[in-house]
């Protein structure tokens, strides 16, 4: 064989052997894990461990207030295909 020819199978073979590094971050889910079982069994069953995030809660508040009075994208639109119930709490955010 032409050294040129040897030169490529080398290289392939090199290459070949690259895959599947060590130290390479593993994406796989570790179930031994406490947490992540019990996070995983609350959500199979419906249950939830999502806590209150006061931040989240102030800006959609923000929002809502913001976009009835203003009008933003024509929401007094979509305002009146809530349900009276998603219509009311909109209304109670609003007079806190």
């Amino acid at each position: 064989m032409p050294a040129a020819a040897t030169s490529n199978l080398a290289d392939d073979d090199e290459d070949e052997d690259d895959e599947g590094w060590e130290d390479e971050p593993d994406d796989t889910l570790d179930l031994a894990l406490g947490g992540t079982k019990q996070e995983l069994m609350n959500w199979a069953e419906g249950g939830s461990s999502r806590q209150r995030d006061d931040e989240t809660q102030a800006y959609l508040s923000d929002f809502f207030i913001r976009a009835a009075r203003e009008n933003v994208a024509g929401f007094q639109h979509w305002f009146n295909m809530l349900t009276p119930d998603e219509q009311n709490k909109l209304h109670q955010l609003a007079a806190q």
